[in-house]
């Protein structure tokens, strides 16, 4: 979603200020992060530069956590293992 671009320069600073503040948190300000419930290969789908997806696994008392990372055409990832108590 993106705003209707308006012209704010006969307006007061304080309210440039604000509109300023308001666009960047509705157009940059949200976060999103898939999860996949598979994590024995990678997403199937071409990301979005610095796009995340987890993955978690959980098999005989241990689990793995995958975050994947869209980063210079191809999907990078840091694994963490642990075990459940």
């Amino acid at each position: 979603m993106k705003l209707n671009v308006c012209d704010f320069r006969k307006m007061d600073k304080e309210l440039i200020d604000f509109k300023d503040e308001v666009t960047t948190i509705l157009n940059f300000g949200k976060y999103a992060s898939q999860v996949l419930y598979n994590a024995n290969s990678t997403p199937t789908w071409d990301g979005r530069e610095g796009e995340q997806v987890l993955a978690y696994v959980l098999a005989n008392g241990t689990y793995a956590t995958y975050t994947y990372y869209w980063l210079g055409s191809g999907w990078r990832y840091s694994l963490f293992i642990g075990e459940t108590a």
